[in-house]
């Protein structure tokens, strides 16, 4: 019964976010110009990095990103080795390449707000509770992999 859980949440949180509102603001948008191609690709970018991370919660996590199904362990494999976030990451990029391609003043201040409302939700919701939930693993985690922001590797040479 989770697939359904999962689609229901895809549609119901982004599908809003960077569908919905997006569009509303677009079709809106007084100060609209004229668009760059290359915010298509972001978009691109920005899906690859949300489908990644939806894919990881769905099969390693067993949850969804959905607060009423979320993942019942921590999810450290493909993406989430890197960064901790990927999908807000996912999500605001597909929303900056969206103001991009459509030349949307509006859609990139909202991309601005969403970036803020993600960072608070993070620090003063998410993560505190999943160290409640997970506790010395969370912090674990948390330690070895950055919130927003890869870590450059050097490497090494023989």
């Amino acid at each position: 019964m989770l697939f359904p859980k999962a689609l229901v949440a895809i549609l119901a949180l982004p599908g809003v976010v960077i569908g919905l509102i997006p569009t509303f603001l677009i079709l809106n948008d007084p100060w609209r110009g004229s668009g760059l191609s290359a915010g298509y690709l972001l978009f691109l970018v920005g899906g690859v990095t949300l489908f990644l991370s939806v894919r990881a919660f769905y099969i390693s996590g067993k949850g969804t990103l959905a607060p009423w199904a979320p993942p019942v362990t921590i999810v450290r494999v493909g993406i989430y080795r890197t960064v901790r976030s990927p999908m807000y990451i996912g999500v605001l990029i597909c929303l900056f390449g969206l103001s991009l391609s459509y030349g949307s003043p509006l859609v990139g201040v909202y991309t601005l707000l969403m970036a803020v409302i993600f960072h608070l939700n993070l620090i003063y919701i998410e993560e505190p509770k999943l160290a409640s939930m997970f506790g010395n693993a969370w912090r674990q985690y948390a330690t070895e992999v950055p919130r927003w922001l890869p870590r450059i590797r050097r490497v090494s040479s023989p």
